[in-house]
C-alpha cells in the first residue's frame, strides 16, 4: 500500500515576508534547517514511495537543498511556471503520481500536523461508517498542529522544535548488549560486537 505524497511548496508566503524574505516559505530556517525538512522527516514512512514537491516561487532554493531524494525517498518536482493556485498545483502534481496507487497524500508545505500515516489510511471512508458526516471528535493527529504562515507562528514552531541533546536509550533485553538476563551492575554490561566502532 505505498503511496505518493504531494507537498504544496510553491507559494510566495506574503504574510511571512518580513521574517523570511530570501527564500520560499517552506524553506524558512528552523534552528539550522528548513521547515520543509521537518515535514519530510515526519512523512518519511515506509509507506511513502515518493515525494512530489509542487514548487514555484524561488524553486531553485528547494531543488538545490533537497536534490533528488530525502531520507532515501525519491523526490520529483512539479514546477509552476506561473501561479496555478492550490487546485491547479494539485492537478499538475497528480500527473507525476503512480497511476497504480489508490491513494495520494496531499499536504501543505507550510503546515506541520503530527499524525500517523498508517492511522490515516485506516480511517473509514466518510461514505461507509460515518454517514457522509465528518466527525470532529475522530482525531488522527496527536494534538499538535502548526501553520507557519505568520511571523508569530514561525517563532512558535522554532520554540517547539528547538535543538535538543541526542540521547541513546539502552535496554537490557539483548538488543544492543550481550544478553545475560537482567543486568543490574555496570560491570555486567557489555555491548554486542559492532555496536560501537573500535
Amino acid at each position: 500500500n505505498n503511496l505518493d505524497a504531494i507537498i504544496l511548496a510553491g507559494g510566495k508566503g506574503t504574510r511571512l515576508r518580513s521574517a523570511v524574505s530570501d527564500r520560499p516559505k517552506p524553506m524558512a530556517d528552523i534552528n539550522g534547517k528548513p521547515f520543509l525538512s521537518y515535514l519530510l522527516d515526519h512523512l518519511s514512512d515506509p509507506i511513502i514511495s515518493r515525494f512530489i514537491l509542487s514548487v514555484g516561487y524561488m524553486s531553485d532554493i528547494v531543488r538545490d537543498y533537497f536534490e533528488d531524494s530525502y531520507n532515501g525517498v525519491p523526490i520529483v518536482y512539479s514546477e509552476e511556471l506561473e501561479p496555478l493556485g492550490t487546485g491547479g498545483a494539485i492537478k499538475k502534481s497528480l500527473t507525476f503520481c503512480d497511476k497504480e496507487e489508490s491513494y495520494v497524500l496531499v499536504t501543505n508545505g507550510d503546515t506541520y500536523l503530527n499524525y500517523n500515516i498508517g492511522d490515516l489510511l485506516n480511517m473509514p471512508h466518510f461514505s461507509h461508517n460515518w454517514n457522509n458526516k465528518p466527525h470532529a471528535d475522530k482525531h488522527i493527529y496527536n494534538k499538535y498542529f502548526r501553520d507557519i504562515g505568520t511571523p508569530e507562528d514561525l517563532k512558535k514552531f522554532k520554540k517547539d522544535f528547538k535543538k535538543k541533546l541526542n540521547c541513546l536509550i539502552l535496554d537490557r533485553d539483548g538488543v544492543l548488549n550481550v544478553d545475560k538476563g537482567y543486568t543490574h551492575k555496570i560491570k555486567d554490561f557489555k555491548f554486542k560486537r559492532g555496536i560501537i566502532p573500535l
